[in-house]
């Protein structure tokens, strides 16, 4: 998604971003973190990101404002004294998203926890931690499992 600020004259380098509510969207300056966790986009230049802050304690059903199917990148911030996410809405069927934890304390993606509705939740033999400061993980979204599952 291609962005910039009110005013820049479309002159604007670094990280083009827009505020929307509690979430922003983003360019991402580059993807590289992605690829080496083994993520890879059809197009690294049309990366749809959607950046947020996370409260301390739980998160059910997140439903971000700018998520869709085409969000390939959702990067959280988790509180500096961890946070928990027990759901994401639902994606679309073999839709991938990195989950990258940009805060200073730990993220964990809770598996298969009862908070969320069933469609949100996350399939995994156990919890997923993602530390702080560049945590990722990949979530795939099967909706024969009518899950994402946690790669």
């Amino acid at each position: 998604m291609y962005m910039t600020p009110p005013g820049s004259g479309g002159n604007f380098t670094g990280r083009n971003s827009v505020s929307y509510s509690t979430a922003t969207l983003v360019e991402p300056a580059d993807v590289a973190q992605a690829i080496k966790q083994g993520w890879t986009p059809a197009d690294p230049g049309d990366v749809n990101v959607v950046a947020l802050t996370l409260p301390t304690g739980s998160t059910n059903n997140l439903a971000p404002i700018g998520f869709s199917s085409a969000t390939k990148r959702l990067e959280i911030t988790a509180n500096s004294a961890g946070s928990t996410l027990t759901g994401l809405m639902a994606g679309a069927e073999d839709q991938q998203i990195m989950v990258v934890n940009l805060g200073t304390g730990a993220l964990t993606l809770t598996a298969q926890s009862a908070s969320s509705t069933a469609a949100n939740r996350f399939l995994s033999n156990a919890n997923a931690t993602l530390a702080a400061s560049g945590g990722a993980a990949l979530l795939l979204y099967s909706t024969t499992q009518a899950r994402w599952i946690v790669r």
